[in-house]
């Protein structure tokens, strides 16, 4: 899991992190794409992703905490 600390949120620092993510993640070399898992009521957290070129690939349930939680699946593209 990455994501900024609560204390954080807020202050526009969100997108710069995951700009910087998606520069490691293109000069990796790596072939496997870029997701991520994001609940569908962090509305800030979508946006910030949409902006940096994330788009919804769909729904994902996972046990978090001992019960079982729906996440939005966002891809990005290597374009």
């Amino acid at each position: 899991p990455c994501g900024l600390a609560p204390d954080l949120c807020g202050r526009g620092l969100g997108e710069s992190l995951v700009r910087l993510a998606i520069t490691e993640w293109k000069n990796s070399g790596t072939d496997a794409p870029l997701r991520l898992l994001v609940r569908p009521f962090n509305r800030r957290a979508i946006t910030v992703y949409e902006r940096c070129g994330f788009h919804d690939i769909g729904r994902e349930h996972r046990v978090v905490v001992g019960s079982e939680t729906e996440f939005m699946v966002m891809d990005l593209s290597r374009a």
